[in-house]
């Protein structure tokens, strides 16, 4: 009994910490910029009308602003923990609404921003570029796996971004995204611990 009771709580404990399930908040903005932290240019409004292919309702839209750094968009922090090991999956769908073209180089991407304990930004992993044609839509949807050193970062930023490199003096053009999502896949090591713990109840039932 006291070695099946070890066994369960060992892994019991191994998978709380390695199953980290983190969420993206009010992904699809039906609750506005709850959550959000909106930067640059950018604005909320409803498309339910407009019928943009992969943009239902509420969506985030990101321009141009220049101000010397030319980045507009939303960003918001992943709750939870992770472990070497874990798997994220992230990404969002996008619109490059017609008939604004993005001028110049200007372009988006998602991507996750890795954080020290200093706050100092360390790395990050970007989707390809949203550099396409107006009218065009499409879908992000990527996964990341933390090794031993993403897994130290004390903070993960899931961002979605307009980026125009320099101030041409025109119109930026703009993407919109829409049903943006992250969540923690844990490490199979945990799924397996949760397998013989279930295996250790079934026992002591017995």
């Amino acid at each position: 009994m006291m070695i099946r009771t070890t066994l369960f709580s060992t892994a019991a404990a191994l998978l709380v910490s390695g199953a980290a399930h983190a969420e993206i908040l009010n992904g699809g903005f039906t609750d506005g910029a709850d959550h959000w932290n909106l930067f640059g240019g950018h604005g909320l409004f409803d498309y339910s009308a407009d019928g943009f292919e992969g943009i239902e309702g509420n969506g985030l839209a990101a321009w141009g602003a220049y101000d010397g750094a030319g980045y507009s968009g939303a960003a918001q922090d992943i709750n939870g923990t992770w472990n070497a090991g874990d798997t994220i999956e992230f990404g969002a769908d996008w619109y490059v609404p017609n008939p604004d073209p993005l001028h110049g180089d200007n372009h988006g991407f998602i991507a996750l921003n890795f954080f020290g304990a200093d706050g100092g930004w360390w790395f990050n992993v970007v989707s390809p570029l949203i550099d396409h044609a107006p009218g065009t839509s499409g879908s992000h949807s990527l996964s990341y796996t933390l090794d031993e050193g993403a897994a130290g970062a004390a903070r993960i930023e899931f961002v979605m971004i307009f980026r125009q490199p320099e101030n041409h003096g025109g119109p930026s053009g703009a993407v919109i995204y829409d049903n943006a999502f992250a969540n923690i896949v844990p490490t199979p090591g945990a799924l397996a611990l949760l397998g013989i713990a279930g295996l250790g109840m079934r026992r002591r039932r017995a």
